[in-house]
């Protein structure tokens, strides 16, 4: 009996020592700190770096504009004329609609698919039958 008690203890302390890698294995992979975390934190740190990069950039473009704008005039005078639509002396301004690239319409021209002036229309009727008028 000894020798089944001890093949019995053997599985038993097998059995746990299984169970017990498998919860700690679960749990690298699961848990906090785990793998599945680690990857998430990568994704996120790989994001934040794209941002500061961004920020960064936009840092010394605006740092460019500072000096531009403490410099010289001519940077005051493109702000004015982009953003408050400023004119110089002597100076015309063409406005084009925004969004369309194609010249306007020419009113005189006719449109393709609009019905005939009303003096082309008078053209192409018949005459009319039994008006008795005559030219004088």
């Amino acid at each position: 009996m000894s020798a089944s008690v001890t093949v019995s203890r053997r599985r038993l302390t097998l059995a746990l020592l299984c169970l017990v890698i498998s919860i700690f294995s679960a749990r690298s992979f699961f848990g906090e700190g785990g793998l599945l975390s680690l990857s998430r934190q990568k994704k996120e740190l790989e994001t934040m770096r794209i941002a500061v990069e961004s920020s960064r950039e936009r840092n010394q473009h605006l740092q460019a504009e500072i000096a531009d704008l403490r410099n010289g005039h001519a940077a005051i005078e493109r702000l004015a004329r982009e953003r408050l639509g400023y004119i110089a002396k002597g100076e015309v301004t063409y406005l084009f609609p925004e969004g369309s690239s194609d010249p306007p319409p020419d009113p005189n021209r006719p449109q393709p698919g609009a019905p005939p002036a009303p003096a082309d229309r008078a053209k192409d009727r018949p005459p009319r039958s039994g008006s008795s008028r005559s030219p004088s």
